[in-house]
């Protein structure tokens, strides 16, 4: 199988015997399909809220950014912020039983996940200090985002914001 051999093989030659993989672009459709080719998959959504998901973006030089390749890229705050909310709204549509757990990355480094149970429902030992050490990406270079990127961002993300619990 295609995804098998793209991710799994890789895996497995550095000894590993589960593997998975991280995408910032796909919503529940994709989860469910995935699902539907692995029936015991399970699927970890880390969410982010979008202020600073953007102002990581937009700190990062964008180049360009696509949520489809190849004809639709990020290129504002609200194409961003559209892109967010398709994202995050897509996981109301989970079928009720879906394996899915969701943890904010907020949470994360503010001690509220409880990585004991995480642990339970993935069933694999977590080392969150290892975890928790890795640097991915880097610090975006301003500290906020102006009024008018949040206002846009609040605007056209709303519904996934409250949905997920995040403020605006």
């Amino acid at each position: 199988m295609l995804v098998e051999g793209w991710l799994g093989q890789p895996a497995l030659r550095r000894g590993f015997v589960r593997w998975g993989f991280k995408e910032v672009r796909l919503g529940a459709p994709e989860a469910m399909v995935l699902h539907w080719l692995y029936p015991r998959a399970k699927f970890l959504l880390l969410t982010r809220h979008p202020f600073d998901c953007y102002r990581s973006l937009a700190d990062s030089g964008w180049g360009q950014v696509y949520y489809r390749r190849p004809d639709a890229w990020v290129s504002s705050a609200a194409d961003f912020a559209r892109h967010w909310n398709r994202l995050a709204v897509s996981w109301l549509e989970l079928p009720p039983g879906f394996p899915c757990l969701c943890i904010k990355y907020e949470d994360l480094f503010n001690g509220k996940v409880d990585f004991r149970g995480l642990e339970a429902w993935l069933g694999i030992k977590i080392l969150e200090n290892l975890a928790l050490s890795v640097v991915v990406g880097r610090t975006s270079s301003r500290p906020q985002l102006s009024w008018h990127e949040r206002s846009i961002i609040s605007h056209e993300a709303a519904r996934g914001m409250r949905f997920l619990g995040y403020s605006k």
